[in-house]
């Protein structure tokens, strides 16, 4: 979306004051099964919430398309003017200061999906490896997210806010003659180099077979 476009034709539609909030959503995720890609989706969507004062009434609409203009500026007319309130409405401008906040570097979304996919087929092999008792590994699952949202107005506020996580999990199931018991284990992490397999697969062994009889 052409933000400074919309700010200008909106204002040269009659609307007064106009607010902008943007929303990112970015997600991977990957399951392995004995061996194979079980299930492997990439996620990219975006959502603008534009809200606009005209004639004294404040007027909203959330769209999914960010450059069909002339839609956003006719549905925030069309709900201002049936709003039957007296109340004047107005953007708010913003606070004076605002504090940075440190982003924590999570290096994994640049790694490649051929990494992704390796590293969760060393961790399911691995797991198997552990014990005699580990009889399956029921789930291998690798999800990456990362939300961005962001507010602009006609007022000269402009605010972003990023977040990032990286999830890997593994479920397993233990067998001694004829007593079954299953365990998982989930560990967030921002690194693929730095991430300790073999003390995650024994973490998780342990607590399998720590149930058996």
């Amino acid at each position: 979306m052409n933000k400074k476009q919309l700010f200008e034709k909106a204002k040269a539609e009659g609307i007064e004051e106009l607010e902008i909030f943007e929303s990112t959503n970015k997600k991977t995720s990957l399951d392995i099964f004995e061996q194979n890609v079980d299930h492997f989706t990439i996620s990219d969507t975006t959502t603008w919430k534009v809200r606009g004062v005209y004639q004294g009434q404040m007027g909203k609409v959330i769209v999914e398309d960010g450059s069909d203009f002339d839609f956003i500026i006719d549905a925030i007319k069309e709900n201002a003017t049936a709003i039957t309130s007296s109340d004047e409405q107005e953007i708010y401008v913003g606070d004076e200061h605002y504090p940075m906040i440190q982003k924590r570097n999570n290096t994994c979304f640049q790694a490649s999906s051929a990494k992704k996919v390796q590293l969760m087929k060393t961790l399911e092999r691995e797991l198997l490896e552990s014990d005699a008792r580990i009889a399956q590994v029921m789930e291998a699952s690798y999800v990456e997210s990362c939300s961005q949202v962001s507010i602009t107005n006609s007022k000269g506020l402009c605010l972003a806010k990023e977040n990032q996580w990286t999830m890997l999990g593994a479920c397993v199931l233990a067998k001694d003659k004829d007593d079954f018991k299953s365990a998982s284990e989930v560990e967030l992490i921002e690194d693929l180099d730095a991430f300790d397999l073999s003390d995650f697969v024994k973490r998780l062994k342990e607590k399998a077979v720590s149930k058996l009889h």
